[in-house]
């Protein structure tokens, strides 16, 4: 099984799919795996274009800790009605934050 945190990789993209035949939502995302960019570039933009040509309007971005979930709430603040952010701690990591109160 491959390591999903090894971004130092180089992948070839997935090959576009075909359009849907209705409109729908990406219940989980993590863009900033995709795109390796700020959340509101024009890589996170050019990425939205190309999921809602094939159907995809909008796209729920996962936060797994207090840095990813900020990255989610820029996102749906600077792309409004396409990014929808979900902001959250992972539990298994709550015990090796320096801080977590700071953190929430």
């Amino acid at each position: 099984m491959a390591d999903r945190h090894t971004l130092d990789k180089e992948r070839a993209d997935a090959p576009t799919p075909a359009a849907l035949t209705r409109r729908c939502i990406d219940a989980h995302a993590h863009m900033e795996l995709v795109t390796e960019s700020e959340p509101d570039s024009k890589a996170v933009a050019d990425l939205l274009e190309l999921c809602a040509s094939v159907g995809v309007d909008r796209v729920m971005q996962i936060g797994y800790s207090a840095e990813q979930s900020a990255c989610g709430v820029k996102s749906d603040e600077s792309l409004p009605g396409k990014v929808l952010a979900a902001v959250a701690l992972k539990p298994n990591d709550a015990p090796v934050v320096d801080d977590l109160e700071a953190d929430l």
